[in-house]
């Protein structure tokens, strides 16, 4: 068996290995359903099929925000997000410093909602969601105060940037000739690095689309 076969062959049973672990999920979302009075409505709370909606919600979520809007698709692959992880396993320093306000407001979410019965059936999907839009805000907090710590180096006090939700979608995209933030120094043009929580010099020969949008830093 030549290589380019062995390749085709891991690659086909991969595929087919997803498609059988999205129809089990589509049978876990429903298998729990019930039919009263002539409509389906979900049982609320009781069954692992009432788990999993709550599941696909969150990671629909995290879907649209990484991917747009096929995103959504992720709703029947719950472990989209853990084929992610090697797209952000640069950026533990990054992610660190961001990470203390989703797991506060998580923490904090999952308590309170499970102190009330009529919450409490659906805290699992309410506390994913709080701890993906707190990230986000986190992260943009985080980004901009790291940028703008830095950019004083040079005494630049204007940056070039795209917002979080920009750079979450796009990073480490192979097409990606697009920078995060930039600033300029001495007419030189400098890209930020989420990886290396620093700036680095764009070198003459590369030429990528600036961000459309503005960092003021005081």
């Amino acid at each position: 068996m030549t290589d380019a076969n062995f390749y085709a062959l891991i690659m086909s049973a991969s595929l087919v290995l997803m498609l059988a672990g999205a129809v089990f999920w589509v049978w876990l979302l429903v298998r729990d359903m019930a039919n009263v009075n002539g409509k389906t409505i979900v049982v609320s709370g009781r069954g692992i099929g009432f788990f999993a909606i709550q599941v696909s919600i969150v990671v629909g979520l995290i879907g649209v925000i990484r991917a747009g809007g096929y995103g959504v698709l992720w709703i029947f692959l719950p472990y989209a997000p853990l084929l992610e992880w090697y797209n952000f396993i640069d950026f533990l320093d990054f992610l660190g410093q961001a990470s203390l306000v989703p797991l506060s407001v998580g923490a904090s979410t999952f308590f309170l909602l499970s102190l009330f019965k009529p919450t409490r059936s659906w805290v699992l999907a309410i506390t994913g969601i709080a701890v993906v839009l707190s990230s986000l805000a986190a992260a943009e907090v985080v980004s901009r105060k790291r940028m703008c710590l830095t950019a004083k180096d040079w005494s630049v006090t204007s940056i070039a940037r795209n917002n979080i939700f920009w750079s979450i979608r796009n990073a480490n995209r192979e097409w990606q000739w697009s920078f995060h933030a930039v600033i300029k120094v001495e007419d030189e043009l400098w890209a930020w690095s989420y990886r290396w929580g620093q700036w680095w010099k764009v070198p003459d020969t590369v030429d990528g689309d600036l961000p459309t949008g503005t960092l003021e830093c005081s």
